[in-house]
């Protein structure tokens, strides 16, 4: 990522919690970066394209944007409204449901694209399976490992704390229900889980670090890789 472009990430970083629109704006602004990989994946040749966990859609967004040929397909647990409103006129259609139990027909899209999806979901090996039974050639996967600066996501750096421990100091302090922290769904996500996990469905093509290329080479040594990347990329080819 060239300096203008990190400068940009962070200033959009920074506003994201501002309006629901400043964080569409940010997650377009990290699509168009990652399309830059995506390229070398032959995005730009798939007929059909999947992106999981849409939310508010800014990802998918961009990518129709930028390939107006291309068939975009939603599939949330329950699709947004802000985002249904920005698909109108877009190349975009949404389908409701569970992508462990995908209502898709094997093979049915060239790629599937999920981008901090996988550390909420309880059964990850369902989950790779069901996307290896829907892509026909490549799927990326990407998410923060759970022990690097921001694993811990609304509760960094609490996570680095024991047990129950977090949750009970930031509901205390930011005055959030301890309950709905028991239904936040993090499942604790390493690089180490996922390669494991991801091996039986996929052959893995590249692990990186999204946008800080210059930590690649780190992602190599055990332990050290957890804590070192903020998110991590996946780039899988079906078996």
């Amino acid at each position: 990522m060239e300096l203008k472009d990190f400068k940009k990430l962070l200033k959009l970083a920074a506003l994201r919690k501002r309006t629901v629109e400043d964080y569409f704006l940010f997650q377009r602004f990290q699509a168009s970066q990652i399309i830059k990989d995506l390229e070398r994946y032959n995005i730009h040749n798939a007929k059909r394209f999947l992106d999981i966990g849409s939310g508010i859609g800014g990802y998918i967004y961009e990518f129709a944007d930028r390939y107006p040929n291309t068939l975009f397909v939603s599939l949330d647990l329950n699709p947004l409204p802000f985002a249904q409103e920005k698909y109108k006129n877009k190349n975009i259609f949404t389908i409701r449901g569970d992508a462990s139990k995908a209502p898709i027909k094997d093979k049915s899209f060239d790629f599937v694209f999920a981008s901090s999806v996988i550390e909420h979901v309880d059964n990850q090996d369902d989950f790779l399976k069901s996307i290896s039974n829907i892509t026909s050639s490549i799927a990326y996967i990407s998410f923060p490992p759970y022990y690097s600066p921001v694993g811990g996501h609304s509760i960094s750096p609490l996570h680095y704390l024991p047990g129950e421990l977090p949750f009970k100091i930031y509901s205390k302090f930011y005055r959030q229900k301890y309950s709905s922290f028991k239904n936040y769904g993090l499942v604790k996500t390493t690089l180490k889980s996922i390669e494991s996990l991801a091996k039986p469905h996929f052959q893995i093509l590249e692990v990186k670090p999204r946008f800080f290329n210059t930590l690649k080479p780190l992602i190599k040594i055990p332990v050290l890789r957890e804590y070192i990347c903020p998110h991590i990329e996946f780039f899988l080819k079906v078996n």
